[in-house]
């Protein structure tokens, strides 16, 4: 059985180093450093990546204003942005892509004066229109905010690397990215004038939150290792409701709370190694790509220095195909993202207007995800691609207009 997530970043043996991970101040500061560097600014830490994103918008805003957002998100950068104190703008998407390009962003400047920043992310890896988008950013006097939580050691098409072109980057470090470490996240100041107005976190996160963290790998791989005898289900259902693993998305947004030393040095051998890892989903992405019959992958997927943390399928059989992976042993219904801001559960909190965005809105209802992780193998992608041929043909990407 193979699953789109569940942990799908540890196998037992990271489980259990990740459960028992030491950690001291020197392994904070080396990370903070690495970040620095690689960023060219100046590194904050924080317990969860909307803690980062959050702090990030406050300070480029000074926690007013609007901030203008990718049409096909998660609830997580809504709900930075709100918590900052800003009102979000949402700037529909080119389907080649799943992120807005300049074009499309100039005109939602034009009809918005009171935008005072932009948040970039490079949807599921796959390099954006940053030309066009720091082009007219630039005209407009707004703030680029860079979210790595799909792309970090993306390459943009002109050769600069995601994180580098914003005035500030934020990264997660949170489950099922690619620097997943089950939590945290980090801010990367550029702004000088602005330095001084990033809020040092000073609290640690409690104890049990910390537990959670170190077990959930080891529970992952219990729920993965269970489904074949019907029991994983369950476990996850049990470990929901005793709270010993909380839902994507959900718990307390705190920018008062740091990343502990131990996970700061998880992320740290992450890091570390995202460049190996980068080629190997690379090669799986060319693998599915060469295997898949009439159904077309993004144009932007397909970039050699995307960052294809999940490839994405656009088709109106969506459902069908997803139903019969199943069949054959393949979670894959943890999709990004079946709403235009997901998870559907806080979906009526987010202020959408589908009729405003109709190609996020065409992509969440047709879109579902390949994984790319390390329990990927040659002959899963062989069976994957043999089950999704048989529901070509795939979205057009002109279809929403």
């Amino acid at each position: 059985m193979l699953f789109q997530s569940v942990g799908s970043h540890y196998t037992l043996r990271q489980a259990l180093a990740h459960a028992f991970r030491l950690g001291r101040r020197q392994h904070t500061s080396i990370l903070e450093r690495t970040l620095s560097d690689r960023y060219k600014g100046r590194a904050t830490l924080f317990s969860r990546g909307r803690a980062a994103l959050a702090e990030a918008v406050r300070v480029a805003t000074g926690g007013e204003g609007a901030v203008v957002v990718n049409a096909f998100t998660c609830y997580s950068v809504v709900e930075a942005v709100q918590s900052a104190g800003c009102t979000v703008v949402y700037c529909d998407i080119d389907l080649s892509s799943l992120h807005y390009n300049g074009e499309t962003l100039e005109q939602v400047l034009l009809d918005h004066p009171e935008v005072n920043a932009i948040i970039v992310q490079n949807t599921l890896g796959m390099p954006c229109d940053i030309e066009g988008i720091e082009t007219v950013s630039r005209r407009h006097n707004v703030t680029i905010i860079e979210d790595l939580a799909h792309g970090a050691g993306l390459l943009y098409g002109d050769g600069r690397e995601a994180g580098t072109v914003g005035d500030i980057t934020m990264l997660s470090f949170g489950r099922d990215k690619l620097l997943d470490s089950i939590n945290g996240g980090a801010l990367v100041m550029r702004m000088p004038d602005k330095l001084a107005h990033v809020k040092q976190p000073v609290q640690q996160p409690q104890l049990r939150d910390q537990l959670r963290d170190r077990v959930y790998p080891l529970l992952a791989v219990a729920i993965r290792t269970g489904y074949p005898i019907g029991l994983g289900k369950y476990l996850l259902a049990i470990a929901y409701k005793l709270h010993i693993a909380v839902r994507s998305a959900d718990g307390l947004l705190s920018t008062r709370v740091a990343l502990p030393n131990w996970q700061a040095a998880q992320a740290y051998a992450r890091f570390s190694a995202l460049n190996g890892d980068l080629e190997a989903r690379r090669k799986k992405r060319d693998s599915y790509h060469q295997q898949l019959v009439g159904m077309r992958l993004p144009e932007a997927s397909l970039a050699a220095s995307a960052a294809p943390i999940r490839i994405p399928v656009l088709s109106h059989r969506r459902d069908e195909i997803v139903a019969a992976l199943k069949e054959k042993g393949y979670f894959f219904e943890d999709i990004w993202y079946d709403r235009p801001v997901s998870p559907a559960r806080h979906y009526d909190k987010v202020g959408f207007d589908e009729s405003l965005c109709p190609r996020a809105t065409l992509a969440a209802k047709t879109i579902f995800n390949l994984p790319t992780h390390q329990l990927v193998d040659d002959a899963a992608i062989g069976e994957i691609c043999a089950v999704v041929n048989r529901f070509a043909p795939d979205v057009k990407t002109e279809e929403a207009g």
